[in-house]
């Protein structure tokens, strides 16, 4: 049966995050109506998998989220450089910002990957805006620290090479398809509403670069 402590969890970090009800649905996977029964205490035995998408969205254990036999250190905030941006559609002469323009966002531990280093883009622009609104703070970490391959339906930073040596950066899901790989964006705007297939050509070297791990929303 769900509990206040369940909902007080909830609430916190959501409010930690930044996350209104829509934005917790969308990145969990799930209706905006069944988040909304458990805040309100309406579904009094919400499914385990419910549970745990709504945890990985918030970036903590099921357990945590339960209040149970929770992690002390895992609320506390850490302190993530934020690098650069994504944007889809534009060229840059390099991938991250010059070190005089980093800044720092804090965001809470995450206990799926204690000892992976962290980094921050800012997303710009409205090819992803149904989950990142133009200027959410993506937390990313490389692929190359996670040691493996994207996997179907997680978020990614995906990164195009021109052979002139210019980069466009930007954000997508990753999908997989009949052997075949995909980046699918999630727009409000027409022009980025078709899927892309995740292959190198005339427009240059095609990369999946870092997954994103969480996101902030800065007032």
């Amino acid at each position: 049966m769900i509990s206040d402590g369940l909902r007080d969890n909830l609430l916190a970090r959501m409010r930690i995050l930044k996350l209104s009800r829509r934005a917790l649905s969308l990145r969990a996977g799930l209706s905006e109506g069944a988040v909304k029964a458990i805040l309100a205490g309406h579904s009094k035995h919400p499914r385990h998998d419910t549970l745990e998408k709504i945890a990985a969205a918030l970036a903590c254990t099921l357990s945590e989220l339960l209040g149970l036999g929770k992690d002390e250190g895992a609320s506390v905030l850490h302190r993530v450089p934020v690098r650069g941006e994504v944007r889809a559609g534009a060229w840059v002469e390099a991938f991250e910002w010059p070190r005089t323009d980093w800044f720092e966002v804090a965001v809470p531990a995450d206990t799926r990957y204690p000892a992976l280093p962290r980094f921050g883009l800012v997303a710009r622009g409205p090819s992803m805006d149904l989950i990142y609104p133009d200027g959410t703070v993506l937390i990313c970490i490389a692929f190359a620290d996670l040691g493996r391959d994207p996997r179907t339906g997680e978020r990614v930073i995906c990164r195009r090479r021109r052979p002139g040596g210019e980069y466009e950066i930007t954000v997508k899901e990753y999908v997989v398809r009949d052997g075949a790989h995909w980046l699918l964006p999630k727009s409000t705007d027409p022009e980025f509403q078709s899927p892309v297939k995740l292959e190198s050509g005339r427009d240059g070297e095609v990369g999946v670069i870092a997954l994103v791990v969480g996101s902030y929303r800065p007032e």
